[in-house]
């Protein structure tokens, strides 16, 4: 895929991304050896995106559109997709059970917060798309304020839904 940037060569899942840990999470070590960062606690808002003919009937009786239940437009193929987002309880509960797969690649998102032409970086949200297992899943991770939102799920849906909805399920802006 065009949009993918190759994490060069096979690369297991991190085990601080799948590892045992609750619901709060620690920034990584500074790179820099002079200046260590402190471990920061953070919330962290965990979501499955799956299509809705997968999910279970009760599970899709009791989802509320624009909240759980999602109707996407996917322009490149000129359908439109219905997905179910569900939330999990922790990070080990929505990562654990594909810790085993590879990290295949990635792609760094960039939205734009603003129309006006003003210095870009000043007025852009970034996220992070990890692709897993060539394409099989998806994973999309940014920090929105002082919570860590995480999203798995299949290829092309996850790719569709991230760039267009948050975890929260909020709309956002024109990718930049």
């Amino acid at each position: 895929l065009e949009w993918l940037k190759p994490c060069g060569g096979a690369m297991m899942l991190p085990s601080w991304l799948v590892g045992a840990f609750s619901a709060d999470c620690q920034s990584a070590a500074s790179c820099s050896a002079s200046r260590p960062r402190q471990p920061v606690a953070c919330k962290v808002l965990c979501a499955q995106i799956e299509y809705e003919k997968r999910v279970d009937l009760e599970r899709r009786l009791g989802a509320v559109p624009n909240l759980d239940l999602f109707l996407l437009h996917d322009k490149a193929h000129g359908v439109e997709l219905r997905c179910v987002k569900s939330s999990r309880d922790t990070l080990e509960a929505l990562l654990a059970p594909h810790g085993h797969r590879i990290l295949t690649a990635y792609w760094e998102c960039r939205q734009r917060l603003w129309d006006l032409p003003v210095e870009p970086l000043l007025l852009n949200h970034t996220f992070i798309l990890l692709e897993i297992d060539g394409g099989e899943l998806v994973v999309c991770t940014e920090r929105y304020g002082e919570q860590l939102e995480v999203m798995l799920g299949e290829g092309h849906l996850m790719q569709t839904f991230a760039t267009t909805f948050r975890a929260t399920g909020e709309r956002r802006c024109a990718l930049a």
